[in-house]
């Protein structure tokens, strides 16, 4: 399945004052290049995620969630497998144990069992001081990559990579395991030899730095490096994105990049946006774009203001 994920024509001009080519304003992500439900062949372990089993009536709850119409518990991360139950409308909510990449334990009318992550909505932190919004991995360091780096599919370095890393590179790290740093790949865990890292750097765990040049947040987001148009538009639009949200904030100031970057969201609510410096003889394109693949977008746009 393919969507245009778009970052809007804001994204792109507000603060350059520039006229960008049609084509650097959106950026086309293929998502049957993975493929969530295919089995992957490793040669060497993984991360062990947890199970049911490790879990009860009485686990506490990350989250409480809606499930859409129709969505399905299993007993095994695998949608062929026995059902443990099955929800009707939309108005089923349950309680969220454990999340991985794309899978959530769910805890339903005292049933244990998995669900899909993109059949679940409305997620809502159980306690938002100690649990962050749904979507928000605390990674726990930031290293460079000492040569060459892969990203291996499993805990081996006989194992096919993922992608394969410049030196020199940045990357944020969500854990060690077993002499591994094991990070987030498209909806996956990639995993990467310590002896190919260095300059490991601690994220802290709070708001508050461990020290004066430890980062209090890091993430990283992975692209095939090929020389294609789709993938020169999303390089485009990842630096420019930074760019937008890079500065330096006092305390007490609020960072929110949704606002920075006029990330609207569909909550029934009118949302106006001035755009100045636009050159007149130049042609953009205004394209809006979701994330969801349950609610569709209606309603009026007007754009106004250019001849």
């Amino acid at each position: 399945m393919k969507r245009l994920m778009a970052l809007l024509l804001m994204l792109c001009i507000a603060l350059t004052g520039m006229a960008l080519a049609e084509d650097e304003l959106y950026e086309e992500v293929d998502d049957s290049e993975f493929n969530e439900d295919a089995t992957v062949h490793v040669v060497g372990a993984v991360y062990p995620d947890k199970v049911l089993s490790d879990f009860d009536s009485n686990s506490p709850a990350l989250y409480t969630a809606r499930m859409t119409a129709y969505t399905s518990g299993y007993v095994e991360r695998d949608i062929e497998s026995e059902r443990v139950f099955r929800v009707g409308d939309a108005s089923a909510r349950g309680e969220v144990l454990y999340i991985d990449p794309t899978w959530v334990i769910m805890r339903y009318q005292g049933k244990l069992a998995y669900v899909k992550r993109h059949r679940i909505f409305s997620v809502t932190p159980v306690d938002s001081s100690t649990t962050p919004p749904y979507g928000t991995q605390k990674h726990a360091y930031v290293a460079k990559t000492a040569a060459t780096c892969y990203v291996r599919k499993s805990m081996s370095d006989q194992d096919e990579s993922w992608v394969v890393l410049n030196p020199g590179t940045t990357i944020s790290i969500w854990c060690m395991y077993d002499g591994w740093a094991v990070v987030n790949y498209m909806r996956s865990y990639g995993y990467i030899n310590l002896e190919q890292l260095t300059d490991l750097t601690p994220v802290s765990p709070t708001d508050n730095p461990l020290r004066e040049d430890t980062p209090i947040a890091a993430y990283t987001s992975y692209y095939t490096m090929v020389d294609t148009e789709k993938n020169h538009n999303r390089i485009f639009n990842i630096a420019r994105g930074s760019e937008l949200i890079s500065g330096i904030y006092q305390p007490g100031d609020v960072f929110d990049g949704n606002k920075i970057i006029f990330y609207f969201t569909a909550d029934g609510q009118n949302y106006h946006c001035d755009i100045g410096n636009l050159d007149p003889n130049a042609s953009y394109r205004v394209t809006i774009s979701y994330d969801s693949s349950r609610y569709y977008l209606y309603g009026l746009m007007k754009v106004e203001g250019i001849g």
